[in-house]
């Protein structure tokens, strides 16, 4: 004691299409680090049995849903108890085969890594780059961290600021173009003020806030010598 389960399960098929968008379900994204069952829970002082289990996949590992439709192939390995599992691998996303749908654009997935390191938890960190285009502008994400941390960066061509680029995907307008249209109204407010004007009426944060757990903040700088924003 203890004994040890081990072997090797091959994945030919697997497809996930649990919903993010419950009731509870921001909140469950940010605290869905696998927590294991206290040992004080069990009758017995020492574990019964110890896991190395391998868990591999060429393909075929799918996640569908409101946000993502991808697929993905995984080398992985199931360690320690049962009574607190962990771990150890990666999963990649297959080039091409995979999108994520944000406010009715769809970003196609140039790639995509999970990496599983804790051998005592499972909160894997990751790594996604992908793009769409919106109204002649090329749009590129880069998403990385783990479950409670996660980066968001976006980028485009022709290059256009952060919040612009945010506009741009929730209206379809530039912050320039909105306020050009809404000159009577935003004369007088920062750009700042206008893309936090247009993400709330839109209910952007509220529809974020709801599926990931984030909420999305936009800030300003500006050039003092040129008064330039």
């Amino acid at each position: 004691i203890p004994y040890e389960i081990s072997g090797k399960i091959y994945v030919h098929q697997a497809l996930s299409r649990e919903k993010l968008n419950k009731p509870s379900a921001g909140s469950a994204l940010q605290s869905s680090v696998y927590e294991p069952i206290s040992s004080e829970d069990f009758s017995f002082d020492f574990p019964k049995f110890r896991l190395k289990l391998d868990i591999l996949a060429d393909s075929g590992i799918q996640f569908q849903n409101e946000l993502m439709d991808v697929e993905m192939r995984a080398a992985l390995t199931l360690v320690n108890t049962i009574e607190s599992p962990g771990l150890l691998g990666k999963a990649e996303f297959l080039t091409g085969q995979g999108k994520i749908n944000f406010k009715d654009n769809v970003f196609q997935v140039q790639s995509g890594l999970v990496k599983f390191t804790s051998p005592t938890s499972i909160n894997p960190s990751f790594d996604v780059v992908a793009n769409t285009e919106v109204k002649a502008t090329k749009i590129q994400l880069f998403a990385s961290g783990s479950q409670d941390r996660v980066k968001v960066e976006l980028t485009s061509n022709p290059v256009l600021p952060e919040p612009d680029i945010l506009a741009l995907l929730a209206t379809g307008r530039t912050l320039e173009d909105s306020q050009r249209l809404r000159a009577g109204s935003t004369s007088g407010m920062q750009q700042s003020e206008a893309a936090s004007l247009i993400l709330n009426s839109l209910d952007f944060n509220r529809e974020v806030r709801e599926k990931t757990g984030f909420q999305v903040g936009v800030g300003q700088a500006v050039d003092v010598t040129t008064g330039a924003s």
